[in-house]
């Protein structure tokens, strides 16, 4: 569980603190913004919540855009079987993360080692 939880760190906040590319579909790109470890500035509006944490529109199409959905198919994309389990996923990842934040665990020296 604990190499888990410091994998999700791992990829959490690299992720998050990395601007998406430029996009090819001449959309406009939201960088997402973490304030302090755990939370995102300006989420977006809600689409779902994990253990009572509000998951926002912009981190899901972030999402996607990193994984190649083209500006103009990420509605559609996020609404298809596909994009269900993705998201699912992330919300397993993000409630694990927070979770892991929230015990502090990114201020255990053997963490921010193997980080």
């Amino acid at each position: 569980m604990r190499a888990t939880v410091i994998f999700i760190l791992a990829v959490s906040s690299t992720a998050c603190d990395t601007p998406p590319p430029e996009g090819e579909g001449g959309g406009t790109q939201a960088n997402i913004i973490i304030d302090e470890p755990g939370q995102i500035a300006e989420p977006g509006d809600v689409v779902m919540k994990v253990n009572g944490y509000p998951v926002g529109r912009k981190e899901t199409d972030h999402l996607f855009r990193q994984m190649g959905v083209p500006p103009d198919k990420i509605e559609e994309f996020m609404v298809s079987q596909m994009g269900y389990h993705i998201l699912e996923d992330y919300a397993l990842a993000t409630a694990l993360y927070r979770d892991a934040i929230a015990i502090e665990l990114h201020k255990d020296p053997d963490v921010q080692l193997a980080l």
